[in-house]
């Protein structure tokens, strides 16, 4: 006579879908198939007309500027000066924020990243 799953296995499963229950789920994103969306946020609007210049973001999956289809949303941009402590070199080759993530700190990005995006939002 065979027995079904032992009592380990069982509780292993109920377990596992209680915690699955606890998860929050989470919004879909904007775009099926694409886990976050490239906004171009230039002024190109009057390339085309003014300057003869078209410009297809489209061969490279970019959504357009505010003015040319963000009409009416809100949304926020945060420059590299207005979200945390993003290290980079400056142009003269200068190091700024440790110039590398390894230099760079962990907590004080994230605080600042905080303080940030309660201020904008």
């Amino acid at each position: 006579m065979r027995a079904g799953p032992g009592p380990t296995v069982t509780l292993a499963l109920v377990l596992a879908v209680a915690w699955a229950m606890e998860l929050k789920p989470t919004a879909p994103p904007i775009f099926t198939g694409r886990p976050f969306v490239v906004a171009w946020d230039v002024p190109t609007q009057d390339c085309g007309p003014r300057l003869k210049v078209p410009l297809d973001l489209n061969a490279f999956d970019v959504q357009a500027s505010p003015n040319e289809g963000f009409v009416n949303q809100n949304i926020t941009i945060f420059y590299r000066d207005r979200l945390g402590l993003y290290p980079r070199f400056d142009s003269a080759g200068r190091s700024v924020h440790g110039g590398v993530p390894q230099n760079v700190s962990l907590w004080a990005h994230r605080k600042m990243l905080q303080k940030r995006v309660e201020h904008y939002i």
